[in-house]
């Protein structure tokens, strides 16, 4: 695939522009003559895009697991200010933000241009139904297949994903099976999954092993669906544009003061690693 990409912290970010991701995707689900993916016979299907961000990146130093699930992915956009400054800082590159909800956007405007059909899962309380209705008054001629969300428990002390209601591995594998198919009979191409983080990533890590060779993109958006919706409001563009839209989502939402705690050890991280790098050249 022709997308580079840094490592920040062992995490690979792709450095490139929403357009040409967006090029990317067209060109896998058209499968088109001189397209990369026709002739990497060993390309992983589907296309698996992530969206790492400080918070991310710093879960993954604690569980090597995880961090293989999120760099085994083909896309991994700079979804936050912090991932473009530590980009900068530790290579000397500079990028622009890619917020996920805004690349889902995008992704959807070319599935409706493209006659691709979309698929949502996650959410709580109907949010995928909900987002389903207000993406078809956005995008009348959308194709779109909703499906139903999965009744999830994450054991955090082996990062276990469990997919059942009476806690049998075998329902597990049932379920996965079952969703994988239909996904397939619907035609699905391209699957948005808004189960928040670790979840998603795991989620769709097992998923995509039970959905054979048919072109099919998968992407976990996180709290995609609540901005859809209208459930959670967006930071004014000014500040979007400043890199302070997690301080707007801090007022409005100060439970996640846990989060920013979480995620501002990555930047101590990138910081400690830039400051030992520089009196080992000395």
């Amino acid at each position: 695939m022709s997308i580079k990409f840094k490592k920040l912290l062992g995490v690979k970010i792709s450095i490139t522009t929403k357009e040409n991701i967006l090029e990317e995707v067209r060109k896998y689900l058209k499968q088109l003559p001189n397209s990369n993916f026709q002739s990497a016979k060993k390309e992983p299907k589907p296309l698996v895009i992530f969206t790492p961000n400080p918070e991310i990146i710093t879960f993954a130093q604690k569980y090597p697991l995880f961090k293989r699930i999120v760099n085994s992915s083909q896309i991994n956009i700079a979804d936050g200010s912090g991932i473009v400054w530590a980009m900068k800082k530790e290579w000397g590159i500079k990028i622009n933000t890619i917020p996920g909800v805004d690349l889902m956007s995008e992704l959807v405007k070319l599935s409706e241009k493209n006659v691709f059909r979309i698929g949502l899962i996650g959410g709580r309380g109907g949010l995928a139904v909900k987002t389903a209705e207000c993406l078809r008054q956005l995008y009348p001629k959308l194709k779109i297949s909703v499906f139903v969300e999965p009744e999830i428990n994450l054991s955090n002390d082996k990062l276990k994903l469990s997919i059942y209601s009476d806690k049998k591995e075998a329902d597990s594998r049932i379920y996965m099976r079952n969703l994988a198919k239909e996904i397939l009979r619907k035609k699905v191409d391209m699957l948005f999954v808004a189960l928040g983080f670790p979840k998603q990533e795991i989620f769709i890590d097992r998923l995509r092993y039970y959905t054979g060779n048919s072109p099919l993109v998968i992407m976990g958006v996180g709290g995609s669906f609540d901005y859809i919706t209208g459930n959670a409001r967006r930071a004014p563009l000014f500040l979007r544009v400043r890199g302070q839209e997690w301080l707007f989502r801090l007022v409005n939402q100060p439970w996640r003061i846990n989060r920013q705690i979480t995620g501002s050890q990555f930047f101590l991280q990138i910081i400690l690693k830039g400051t030992t790098q520089g009196f080992l050249r000395k």
